[in-house]
């Protein structure tokens, strides 16, 4: 595929942001939401290059079109961008960063890179039948496309992101702990009726929430002892609060870096046990049943 210069800058910005992030220096955080901004404007204009679409504004032809322009051409082509409210929101900073003094916190960063990552990930393969690992492999280490999230292997992934910023490496195990647990209760709650609201008050809550219906299950199934399951119910809790604090920027400064490395160690634990009760297929809808106590009188939706 011949790559035009907006294709080639576009991934340079994607791969510097993430070399920056790396660096673990705060004072550089600014400028990893700025390359972010930049490179997803330059692979949307350069998609409207694509199809045949001028980027130049029709007012000023000195000037290209900016981002909202550029979702609007691509709409008008049936190209929808379903990251589209987190790039609202990346370069509405962006643009406030560029006017004031001033350094985004950790989590916004992170949020952004990996936010902006997913969208690469989806939009190079969906209209460019391309690969990010690949386009990215030119320009970044394996340490840094293991801390970017596109390695082989999810936990080289959390491992390098935890040399960067164990907090950071809690949440994404907190998100990937969700994402294992909505992908089991999914296709489960699909088959209740939720109308009833006994029944939506069970299945509706927040996927940490679920993972004490999880964990019953491998207890009871015995893939869990009993010393086993109150040891992660324990660690589990712990997990939870830890990584409440972090995402509503609550940690306390008085907590120490073998605490939040003991919390992130929960997470892995929990995260395997989980994944590996998925691999030997335990969650069964029946077990699901037991666990959130319905009836078998209970009909499908």
């Amino acid at each position: 595929m011949m790559k035009s210069p907006l294709y080639v800058s576009a991934i340079e910005l994607l791969a510097h942001a993430t070399e920056l992030y790396g660096e673990k220096n705060d004072r550089k955080f600014k400028f990893v939401i700025l390359h972010l901004a930049n490179s997803v404007e330059l692979i949307l204009k350069d998609k409207l290059l694509v199809e045949g679409k001028s980027i130049y504004s029709t007012k000023n032809q000195n000037l290209t079109i900016g981002i909202w322009d550029s979702f609007k051409g691509l709409a008008d082509l049936g190209i929808t961008i379903p990251e589209k409210p987190i790039i609202e929101l990346l370069v509405d900073d962006r643009n406030t960063l560029q006017h004031r003094f001033g350094f985004p916190n950790e989590e916004a960063v992170y949020f952004y890179l990996t936010g902006t990552k997913d969208f690469f990930h989806r939009f190079l393969k969906d209209e460019y039948n391309s690969s990010l690992r690949e386009e990215l492999e030119v320009y970044l280490s394996k340490d840094n496309l293991e801390l970017l999230g596109i390695s082989k292997s999810e936990l080289d992934h959390i491992k390098k992101l935890k040399d960067v910023s164990v907090k950071m490496a809690i949440l994404q195990i907190s998100g990937d702990i969700e994402k294992l647990g909505f992908d089991i209760i999914k296709p489960y709650r699909e088959t209740k009726n939720t109308r009833d609201i006994n029944i939506r008050r069970k299945l509706m809550m927040p996927m940490m929430y679920s993972l004490n219906v999880l964990l019953r299950i491998l207890l009871e199934t015995n893939e869990l002892t009993e010393d086993d399951y109150s040891d992660l119910k324990n660690k589990y809790h712990q997990f939870r609060d830890y990584r409440n604090q972090i995402s509503h920027g609550r940690l306390k400064k008085s907590v120490s870096k073998k605490k939040l490395e003991d919390v992130y160690k929960y997470g892995i634990e929990l995260l395997k046990v989980l994944k590996n009760g998925t691999e030997k297929n335990i969650f069964t809808h029946e077990r699901l049943d037991n666990a959130f106590g319905f009836s078998d009188e209970e009909t499908d939706e």
